[in-house]
């Protein structure tokens, strides 16, 4: 995506948006809602037209019908979705499949713990189950890019820990991941690009490294997990483990913000 702008009645929604994403990679773009994000995703998806720029998918243009060829290629979840609530949760992933043009949705039921629900109707699951199901879907057909639209809207804290913990379980397959967002995910080594009316103001590489801070004889003694075993062998010479945390993308966007 290189130097795209986008106008809604003669708004500017877009300005000159230049974006570049390597396969394997995953990339979430953060900002308030009203910035862009979602009409940024709509043009890759070829669902929204722009008015200038170039945007490649795959190399191809999605505003062309060559386009329509790779869609299987690509798993999306929408910020909002109307299920068929009558519908079983496996029928609906068979249908969701069938649509897509590969059959077989035994693998997502798995994947997302939703087996003991396959016969449930979806009217029936509550909205975190149901955020599960569309995200299972998303991945039928096993997609070289995965969009996910806002992921975490309406739902409770408990069901956004199950998301990122199936979201860093998705990265192992080496999919790449394009998620916009105006809540910090708590995911493993992302990049953020920082969206603000319609312009990225920046990007930072996020390592969601957990920091252990231990006393130490009254010296205090920071380490990261990859160093468990000195961790340990201090704990055990009388060491007191004091803090565990991790990087925090919302104090990184303050700095970037207030430098701006």
């Amino acid at each position: 995506m290189e130097n795209v702008v986008k106008k809604y009645a003669g708004s500017i929604v877009l300005k000159n948006i230049s974006l570049s994403i390597s396969e394997g990679s995953r990339v979430v773009i953060v900002g308030p809602n009203g910035s862009g994000k979602t009409t940024l995703i709509k043009i890759l998806l070829g669902l929204t037209g722009r008015d200038s720029g170039v945007v490649k998918v795959f190399g191809i243009d999605p505003s062309s019908r060559k386009f329509d060829e790779m869609r299987r290629n690509i798993g999306y979840l929408p910020e909002k979705t109307t299920l068929i609530q009558g519908m079983r949760v496996e029928d609906y992933l068979d249908y969701v499949s069938s649509i897509k043009g590969c059959y077989g949705y035994e693998d997502v039921l798995d994947q997302f713990n939703l087996v003991k629900y396959r016969r449930y109707k979806l009217k029936a699951l509550s909205q975190g189950y149901k955020r599960r199901v569309l995200l299972a879907a998303s991945l039928l057909c096993k997609p070289r890019l995965l969009i996910l639209d806002e992921p975490y809207a309406n739902i409770d804290l408990e069901t956004k820990l199950v998301i990122d913990d199936l979201l860093n379980n998705i990265a192992r397959e080496h999919i790449t991941m394009l998620m916009t967002t105006h809540i910090e995910p708590s995911l493993n080594n992302y990049t953020a690009i920082v969206m603000i009316n319609g312009e990225i103001i920046g990007k930072i590489e996020m390592e969601n490294t957990i920091k252990l801070t231990l006393m130490c004889s009254g010296e205090k003694i920071e380490l990261t997990e990859r160093e468990l075993d000195k961790v340990n062998y201090l704990v055990r010479s009388g060491c007191n483990l004091t803090e565990i945390s991790t990087s925090s993308l919302t104090a990184r966007l303050r700095h970037l913000i207030h430098h701006r």
